[in-house]
């Protein structure tokens, strides 16, 4: 192992440490409960410091190196962990810029293990943030989820779920391989189960059938009954609607279409209004907010008083809100005016 101490107060490191193969540069124990193997402390200049810096390079495609590896193997153990105290500081920060290249890798091999977890200890903290930048073009986001088996889940939550936007299912296009179809999900103001079919009246008179499945997962009221004849001027009815039976009565027997819509069991009390905590938020002054939304949706927090009509935070609203603006960093404003969105 070679140590070299290095006088440049402009450099990344002060101490580097270069080991042999299978051999570590740096190995560190800490002591007791409390106790740091590695305590490394950053300045506070704006434009890129690093407390520890730490690079592996790969002599071939076949071999895989760790910069940083980190092993906990007792009870509540942590290999690594990180805290920030300052606005938009980051504890971790991984950087990838190889095709196909992962910054920050998480892997679980047990039963109930995770590869990362976030853990967000007030209302409006977020255990794991994804941002994406938007300077590219092409397909891009924040967070991308990958299973190799269409019976795992890609993404799951285990709660509810939100979005500002909407919400997008993508088919390959049959004819076009340049092109992709996109599907928006139906909204609206509960949480509606349904089923669909057709069936025909004999004697004036049918019993839809019932789905075991939907009748398993909705709640007993709150279902109504569409019916739409085909090739006839019949008069249809719902006769009977329950979860357990739906009888159907018409003035001549005909084939005919019908969707059943009900509510989801257990979510039958939904709330349509909530606190604006944290959603439609402004946090930095004198920036465009919600560059991500449409203009049309930026519009309202115009009308709203949240936004100024050039699309930055409104002073006076956030400052009756109790929201605290912060001055932008010169990293901030030089990527708004990347983005052309500094007007």
């Amino acid at each position: 192992m070679r140590t070299i101490f290095l006088g440049n107060p402009t450099w990344p490191a002060t101490v580097e440490l270069v080991g042999a193969d299978n051999c570590h540069a740096l190995k560190a124990t800490g002591g007791a409960n409390g106790s740091y193997a590695i305590e490394a402390i950053a300045g506070s200049h704006w434009n890129s410091y690093s407390a520890i810096r730490a690079y592996a390079p790969a002599p071939s495609a076949s071999l895989g190196g760790h910069a940083i590896s980190a092993q906990a193997d007792g009870p509540d153990a942590i290999g690594i962990s990180a805290w920030t105290q300052g606005n938009n500081a980051r504890s971790i920060r991984g950087r990838a810029d190889g095709s196909g290249s992962v910054a920050v890798q998480g892997q679980a091999s047990l039963n109930g293990a995770a590869g990362v977890e976030g853990l967000a200890l007030t209302s409006t903290a977020w255990g794991v943030l994804g941002y994406y930048n938007g300077l590219f073009t092409g397909v891009g986001g924040a967070i991308k989820g990958v299973s190799n088996s269409p019976s795992n889940w890609a993404v799951f939550a285990d709660g509810p779920t939100g979005s500002t936007m909407v919400k997008n299912f993508v088919q390959p296009h049959p004819n076009d391989p340049s092109r992709v179809i996109l599907f928006t999900c139906l909204e609206g103001n509960e949480s509606g189960t349904y089923f669909r079919g057709k069936t025909r009246l004999i004697g004036g008179l049918v019993e839809i059938a019932i789905p075991e499945e939907w009748r398993l997962v909705s709640e007993d009221a709150g279902i109504t009954v569409h019916l739409t004849p085909i090739q006839s001027f019949a008069r249809l009815a719902a006769w009977e609607v329950s979860r357990d039976r739906i009888v159907v009565r018409g003035t001549e027997d005909c084939e005919f279409a019908y969707v059943v819509n009900g509510v989801r069991r257990g979510f039958g009390e939904h709330r349509t209004y909530a606190p604006n905590a944290g959603l439609f938020q402004p946090e930095v002054a004198g920036l465009p907010f919600g560059t991500q939304y449409p203009d049309a949706l930026r519009l309202i927090l115009v009308q709203n008083g949240i936004l100024l009509p050039d699309f930055t935070p409104n002073p006076k609203t956030a400052a009756a809100m109790g929201w605290q603006l912060r001055m932008p960093t010169m990293e901030e404003v030089e990527t708004a005016r990347a983005r052309g969105q500094l007007r």
